[in-house]
C-alpha cells in the first residue's frame, strides 16, 4: 500500500514562516482553473450566438 503524499519538513517549515498553506493555494488554484473554463464556455457560446446572428442577416 502506497504511503500518503507528505509535505518536506523543509517546505512545512516555509510555508509557517511565509503563512501561506499550500494546501489551501492548491484549492484556490483548482477553484480558479474551473472558473476560467466556464467563462471560456461563456465566450464561445456567445460566439456561436454572434455567427448565427450574422448569418441570418445577410
Amino acid at each position: 500500500m502506497p504511503r500518503p503524499m507528505s509535505i518536506p519538513p523543509a517546505q512545512n517549515q516555509q510555508s509557517s514562516v511565509s503563512g501561506v498553506s499550500m494546501d489551501e493555494e492548491a484549492v484556490n488554484l483548482i477553484t480558479y482553473q474551473q472558473i476560467y473554463e466556464a467563462n471560456l464556455k461563456v465566450i464561445s457560446a456567445g460566439a456561436e450566438i454572434f455567427d448565427s446572428v450574422l448569418e441570418m442577416c445577410s
